[in-house]
Order: structure tokens, then C-alpha cells, then sequence
């Protein structure tokens, strides 16, 4: 019995699922931001400004979603400089366009840069006392739970840039998604790629879809090298969300992954020609599939061991750019009524 996990029959939207603009630190207007993505052939930007969040609903239109976010920083080590103290930053995107109050606010802290000028425009939990920040698994946590209490999706971004441990992020609970790619890191000396990352949290059970991002000011070259390619059947906002809530999603720098399955207790992946495809689990055993005599190869498959807990796919094309699945967890995999 075959069991589809990312399906080619759904149109595949690229994302970028995290930007800035001059709502808050970025040179870009919303609008810039949508043009210059369009013409680049994305379907998707999720405006995640600073602290600030500001509804763009009136950007979309039948060929381009603006999805509602922001991100969330002010999570610092306390005695030591910007450039040296560990942070935490988590993005949170809307699930409803309609959803229009921000679930983590405080009236008068923690806006920088052009957001102040939108402090104004807030709407938020008015009944709520407001939401003081500091660098502690206990309040990062919390933040996270009324984000997805109040309906975002939410993403933990960057641990590498934040000079994040595992001890730190590890202690992160219930958010939605992990950032495994963030471009912009990458101009920064610091590696954009958190797959290893990933693998920490997977291997402690954590049920995270991966995701990708700009995370872009345009201060450099930092576009169109890091995105996320949703599956759903319409571009409409909640279509789209619920494909992000679901994992109907990837990865990447460039390949594209254009479908995996289960069939016969193996996993299936076809791709755009790769010089690798990777197979990687919680355990030592994994598997590299490369094309004959250096020849790029476009699928792959192999055989599903009961003893894992999870299994993810990397694709390398030969510009040594990657696609990252999300983590399958067995219970995915092999059903127990198989």
C-alpha cells in the first residue's frame, strides 16, 4: 500500500518565510517586498517586521498571499553586550487573516527602528498585564504557548546567529516549526544551516516542520536564497497554513522535492537531478545514494527500520545546495495496523 507523505498532485507555492521590511529595520516597503518576489516566482512572503504586528492582507491577490507575522526578539542574556549575549528569536505567523491581535505585547518595551511609529496601530489583549521578556527557557516557553494558544504558527529561527546552545534550545517546547535554513546568516560569518540542529530536537521527539528563510533587510544580497515550498491545492490563506500546520512542506536552497511516499516498508523520494540524495535517521544507519559515474540521480528510496524513530531526506544538487524534508516520525511511516 502506497502512503503519500508530500503529494505531486498539489501545486507546490514557494515561500519566504521570513522577511523585513520598513515597518520595522528593512529598506524594502511591503509592496517592494511582493514585486520583487513575485519576479522571482514566489507565490508566498510571510512579513514577520520586528515586535511589530501589521496585517497585509491587502497585498494578496489570486497569484500572491501575504501571509500576517512578526517576529519576536527582546529574549537577551543580561550583563553583556549585543554582539556577544545569547538571544532568542521566534517567528509567528497568523493561521487566520482575520486574526489580527498580537498575543505577546507590551505597551511601552522592545520596539526599535521604524515599528515605533506603529505602536499606535496594535491591537492586542487588552485585559492581559504586559508580557516582559527575558532569556529563560520558563519565559520563552510561555511565549510560545499563548502564540499557538492564540492561533500562529510559530518558529524558533537562527540558533547558530543567536549563539544558542543545544542546552538552550533544546529546552524550547511546543512550537510549531524549526528554522533550518536562514540566509541571511550566512553574511554574517555564521553558518545559515541548522540540520544538525534538527536532528537534536527530532531525536528528542519534537514533531518540528522544517522551514526556510531570507530573514532579509535587503542591507546586503541577502534574497532569494533560502524558501520553503508549501503543497496545497489553492492559494488562499488558510489553505496554505493549514499545509504549514500539517507538514505538506520543504526546505531549500535550490532542489526541489517533488514527491515522497511509503510503499513496501521503504521511503520514497523523487527530486529534481541531485548529486546526492541522503537518508538520515536518529541512529547511525542511514544511507547516501549517488548516480553512476558521477551522473546526477533524480530518485531514491530505501528501506525503513522499525528501530528508528524518525527518518528525513536531504537533497545536494551539484552546486552543493540542499532541500530538507521535514522529519517522518515511524507512526508516520509504518502504521502500527501494517
Amino acid at each position: 500500500m502506497k502512503k503519500i507523505l508530500l503529494d505531486s498532485k498539489l501545486t507546490q507555492y514557494k515561500a519566504n518565510m521570513h522577511t523585513h521590511s520598513t515597518v520595522s529595520d528593512g529598506l524594502k516597503t511591503p509592496e517592494e517586498l511582493r514585486d520583487m518576489y513575485m519576479a522571482e516566482g514566489y507565490s508566498i512572503v510571510a512579513y514577520t517586521d520586528h515586535d511589530i504586528f501589521v496585517c497585509h492582507n491587502d497585498l494578496s491577490n489570486e497569484h500572491f498571499l501575504a501571509l500576517n507575522g512578526f517576529e519576536l526578539g527582546g529574549f537577551a542574556e543580561y550583563g553583556k553586550s549585543n554582539w556577544e549575549a545569547k538571544v532568542c528569536h521566534i517567528c509567528y505567523v497568523a493561521l487566520e487573516p482575520d486574526n489580527v491581535r498580537h498575543p505577546v505585547w507590551h505597551r511601552s518595551k522592545y520596539l526599535y527602528g521604524n515599528a515605533v511609529s506603529y505602536r499606535d496601530t496594535q491591537a492586542f489583549y487588552e485585559d492581559e498585564p504586559d508580557f516582559e521578556r527575558s532569556y529563560t527557557p520558563e519565559c520563552i516557553n510561555e511565549a510560545i504557548r499563548r502564540g499557538r494558544e492564540k492561533g500562529f504558527f510559530v518558529t524558533h529561527n537562527h540558533p547558530y546567529f543567536s549563539l544558542e546552545e543545544p542546552c538552550d534550545y533544546l529546552s524550547y517546547e511546543g512550537h510549531s516549526a524549526f528554522e533550518i535554513m536562514n540566509y541571511v546568516s550566512n553574511f554574517n560569518g555564521i553558518s545559515g544551516c541548522h540540520s544538525v540542529a534538527y536532528d537534536a530536537l527530532l531525536r528528542q521527539g519534537k514533531r518540528l516542520v522544517a522551514i526556510a528563510g531570507d530573514d532579509n533587510h535587503n542591507f546586503v544580497h541577502d534574497s532569494f536564497g533560502a524558501f520553503t515550498m508549501i503543497a496545497a491545492e489553492r492559494l488562499e490563506y488558510r489553505e496554505i497554513t493549514k499545509a504549514l500546520e500539517e507538514g505538506r512542506c520543504y526546505a531549500s536552497e535550490g532542489p526541489e522535492i517533488k514527491e515522497i511516499w511509503v510503499e513496501d516498508g521503504k521511503l520514497h523520494v523523487k527530486s529534481s537531478p541531485a548529486k546526492h540524495i541522503k537518508f538520515s535517521s536518529n541512529s547511525r544507519w542511514g544511507q547516501t545514494f549517488f548516480g553512476e559515474n558521477g551522473e546526477l540521480i533524480a530518485e531514491a528510496e530505501y528501506e525503513i527500520l522499525p528501530e528508528v524513530k524518525y527518518m528525513r531526506i536531504t537533497i545536494v544538487d551539484d552546486h552543493n545546495r540542499c532541500a530538507y524534508s521535514r522529519g517522518y516520525f515511524i507512526d508516520e511511516l509504518l502504521p502500527q495496523n501494517e
